[in-house]
């Protein structure tokens, strides 16, 4: 009797014990799927950048069965490092929701000396360091060309990511400079000299002196030293 129970009692043991084995292997597959699928979204997403990745691996609580057909991701991650992921199984059909930490690294532009306000930058004022963006809030830049003949709202201290809130547009016509007042009508675009009455930035309107004519009009302001008739 004793050895039968005892007999009983290892086959119960390793049948537990094998079950646990496939439970743990479907959650590891899982797990694998789940990182590849989040590898793959976010380098669609940011192609130049370095992602890493950090699944929080299931619980062994959780006991999946192995799924007949392709494990459907959705994710969910408002733009900080925190992810979560709904996995779905259509056969047999089950659902859980994971979660991960996500590290995006790509060039940043950092102010490279401190910058003053009001003050125009330029591409010797600005540098790129390697930064993790899903720690960054609000719009930041990759390339100077996207902030060239932009200015300083206020003093930026060395080393500060460039942000669009701290930028302007720059002034680039002073009052009373010389500029040249250009009207295009018909496919015709006529040339002329004048006097900017107010100082501009790029695309500002201001009143312009037509220093021929005398008459005061309004054009936009396009380039340092060139307006433009609406």
């Amino acid at each position: 009797m004793i050895k039968r129970n005892l007999t009983r009692l290892l086959l119960l043991t390793t049948l537990f014990l094998s079950v646990s084995v496939v439970q743990a292997a479907n959650n590891q597959a899982l797990e694998k799927d789940a990182n590849s699928f989040l590898q793959n979204h976010f380098q669609q997403i940011h192609p130049e950048a370095n992602i890493q990745i950090k699944l929080n691996p299931l619980s062994s609580r959780v006991k999946l069965v192995s799924c007949k057909q392709p494990v459907q991701f959705k994710p969910n991650n408002s733009g900080g490092s925190r992810v979560s992921l709904r996995a779905n199984c259509s056969q047999p059909r089950w659902q859980i929701y994971m979660t991960a930490k996500v590290q995006i690294t790509k060039p940043v532009l950092v102010t490279n000396a401190a910058i003053s306000k009001g003050q125009t930058l330029q591409a010797q004022d600005v540098t790129s360091i390697e930064t993790d963006i899903t720690r960054l809030r609000g719009e930041f830049f990759t390339e100077f060309g996207a902030i060239a003949g932009k200015a300083a709202k206020r003093n930026l201290s060395a080393g500060k990511v460039i942000k669009n809130n701290m930028l302007s547009e720059a002034t680039i016509v002073l009052r009373q400079d010389s500029v040249i007042i250009e009207v295009t009508r018909g496919g015709l675009t006529i040339r002329t000299s004048g006097t900017a009455l107010r100082s501009g930035k790029k695309g500002e309107q201001i009143p312009v002196r037509n220093d021929k004519s005398g008459r005061v009009i309004k054009a936009f302001v396009i380039s340092p030293g060139l307006v433009r008739t609406p």
